[in-house]
């Protein structure tokens, strides 16, 4: 809040910003700002790499492009030690919708080695169907689906996230994503095409009854083309 020379807070008699009359201290808020070091985030993406024509996509179901979906083991979050070591911290994921999923950064010295989740998973918590990847080793709490997949990375990860976090409207406590829903989910994705521009068909039909395989090298190049993605 703003002050006089002497420290006492100056007092609008009109009350504007709040009921007991104080003013919030803007240049002092500016100044602030001004003094962080840090770095503008800059990037060379100019002008997007790929288009996207939508109408060539086809339907796949999610349960069939990945290899392992799982529920994690839940980790208590009063049995938890915060910390800010890097070298014996690991990130605690949850239901949360902010930072990741990650609710808190905490001490690994008590946690069973074995209850670690290994990088590169897509984390989906059932009752509120947040999705996020995970980049790096975690652990979570109660109600969190991981899934992987052998093409998975992040920014495959990031195209499929974008359309797989459509479907979140559809879950909530009173209907979860459980993993039999999450399995059937229906994703439109681009396809792989041969060299005269008919669609690949692989005759094992893996990923889709018609034989289509979803063209991984294209999510990826179009997210690494984003303004910023040469960044991520």
């Amino acid at each position: 809040i703003q002050r006089d020379s002497s420290g006492t807070p100056l007092i609008d008699k009109t009350k504007k910003y709040s009921d007991d009359g104080y003013i919030p201290d803007w240049k002092w808020m500016e100044n602030y700002i001004k003094s962080l070091h840090c770095k503008p985030l800059t990037t060379e993406n100019i002008k997007h790499a790929n288009t996207i024509d939508v109408d060539t996509w086809k339907d796949f179901e999610f349960g069939r492009l990945i290899s392992d979906i799982y529920k994690a083991k839940a980790h208590n979050k009063d049995d938890l030690v915060e910390s800010n070591n890097s070298g014996t911290s690991i990130r605690y994921i949850t239901r949360t919708g902010e930072n990741n999923g990650c609710e808190l950064v905490v001490s690994t010295n008590d946690i069973d080695q074995n209850a670690i989740e290994n990088a590169n998973a897509i984390t989906i918590g059932d009752t509120t169907a947040t999705c996020f990847y995970q980049e790096e080793k975690f652990i979570t709490g109660d109600h969190m689906v991981v899934v992987r997949a052998e093409w998975l990375n992040k920014p495959r990860a990031l195209f499929i996230l974008s359309i797989l976090k459509k479907e979140q409207y559809k879950y909530s406590y009173g209907r979860a994503f459980l993993m039999d829903r999450i399995k059937s989910t229906t994703l439109k994705l681009p396809i792989l095409h041969n060299d005269d521009g008919t669609p690949y068909v692989d005759t094992t039909h893996q990923f889709s009854n018609d034989g289509y395989v979803p063209d991984w090298t294209f999510m990826e190049n179009y997210i690494k083309s984003l303004p910023y993605g040469d960044r991520i």
